[in-house]
């Protein structure tokens, strides 16, 4: 029969052992979780830079489609909500221009967004009113241009760390 003593070690080493496989499997979750977080972020980020190439080369079709990948990686991030909305914009189409926004506006919390809801519905309210009957394409592509965010990716690191 063991002494006390000899159950108190028996006792002390499976709980050293069981503390210590409960942080390891703390540790990789953790890790797991960091590197998972990191590969979002760069899809993300290279989903955004692939759309701001589309869209200043004038390929407004594949913009559109990496501003959605980059929103089905993140919709929590303003970045591709603006920059889907301001290819909208360009082409004419402010009813989805507006619904981006907004659907931005209930994912994420951005005062870039708000402003960008205000500026597309003064574009509606132009498009509309009887004095403006036809919108200028070049202007209106300028516009669109001007207001599109092309964060570089070091923005978009530091953009990420204060968000998340």
């Amino acid at each position: 029969m063991q002494s006390d003593n000899g159950k108190e070690s028996v006792f002390r080493s499976k709980f050293i052992l069981g503390a210590l496989i409960v942080v390891g499997i703390c540790v990789s979750i953790l890790a797991i979780t960091l590197i998972s977080t990191g590969v979002k972020h760069n899809k993300y980020v290279s989903a955004i830079e692939r759309g701001n190439y589309y869209f200043t080369s004038g390929d407004y079709v594949n913009a559109v489609v990496e501003y959605q990948k980059a929103l089905e990686i993140d919709e929590k991030k303003d970045t591709a909500y603006l920059n889907l909305s301001s290819v909208y914009v360009l082409l004419g189409d402010f009813d989805n221009a507006k619904a981006t926004v907004d659907r931005g506006l209930n994912m994420a919390v951005s005062n870039r967004l708000e402003s960008k809801r205000t500026e597309i519905d003064a574009l509606i309210v132009n498009r509309y009113a009887p004095q403006h009957e036809t919108i200028n394409k070049e202007e209106l592509k300028a516009y669109a241009k001007e207001v599109t965010v092309e964060n570089t990716y070091f923005d978009m690191v530091a953009e990420y760390s204060y968000t998340e």
